[in-house]
């Protein structure tokens, strides 16, 4: 990655921390009629072996979670899950989950603070954006298929719902 550059991976650590003792103030002696206070709870997970799987650099920062999009083919090797994934620098990405692959990268006049949202039939990814507008882009190329001018910064997730039955 850029030296100075934000970067979004996908991995695990072992175990998150050993059980944290509680403060000072709290380990006052029992009085007289009281049980003892309970030791606070363990944080320690057992070891998972995950380790950083991959990593994409977005330019900057990332806000919002990413958006899955799982596709199914008959034949179970051409199952594929897609992350869509956008950030401050307006950077909006398609990755191949298993592999980290950029499958395709959009660049927006402003930035992406909000997930994306897929459409009913997966083939759009929208997204709105700092500059006021709401983009749709191509789920399998990045390709922008329309924008509409909002009135205002877009800072939330757009909300895709099937067309009304004729």
């Amino acid at each position: 990655p850029r030296t100075g550059s934000h970067v979004w991976s996908l991995g695990c650590a072992a175990h998150l921390a050993e059980a944290v003792p509680p403060p000072a103030s709290s380990r006052s002696a029992p009085r007289a009629m009281e049980p003892p206070p309970l030791p606070p709870p363990p944080l320690l997970l057992p070891p998972c072996g995950w380790q950083l799987a991959w990593r994409a650099d977005l330019g900057k920062c990332v806000d919002a979670s990413p958006v899955l999009a799982c596709r199914f083919g008959g034949d179970p090797q051409r199952h594929s899950v897609t992350a869509f994934v956008g950030s401050h620098a307006g950077l909006l990405q398609a990755l191949d989950l298993c592999s980290g692959a950029v499958l395709w990268s959009a660049q927006l006049p402003d930035r992406l603070e909000a997930s994306c949202a897929i459409s009913p039939r997966g083939d759009a990814v929208v997204v709105g954006c700092h500059d006021t507008r709401l983009y749709a882009l191509c789920a399998h190329s990045g390709a922008q298929l329309w924008a509409y001018q909002a009135h205002g910064q877009i800072k939330a997730s757009a909300c895709c719902l099937p067309a009304p039955a004729a």
